[in-house]
């Protein structure tokens, strides 16, 4: 749920309300009880949110272009990644 609902917002760009809960999510993912989860796959799932939690930073600040972020076709006259135009 967070994280579908954060892509979402991200999307939208909704920056703030996906920082949000990419937060809640990263926050669940620290309290789970040990041995509930692989403790690799915890720990795996842990970095995971925290690069997403930087990777919509940098997006909100206009760092990264939001395609970088979420995977959505590219508008006419937006710059591909390497900085070529579509």
């Amino acid at each position: 749920m967070y994280l579908a609902t954060a892509r979402s917002a991200a999307e939208r760009g909704q920056w703030a309300r996906a920082r949000r809960l990419l937060e809640a999510l990263h926050r669940k993912v620290k309290q789970t009880p040990r041995g509930q989860l692989d403790p690799l796959a915890a720990e795996d799932l842990e970095m995971m949110v925290a690069r997403l939690l930087r990777r919509v930073t940098l997006a909100q600040s206009g760092i990264i272009p939001i395609w970088e972020m979420v995977d959505r076709p590219r508008r006419r006259g937006e710059l591909e990644p390497s900085g070529a135009r579509k």
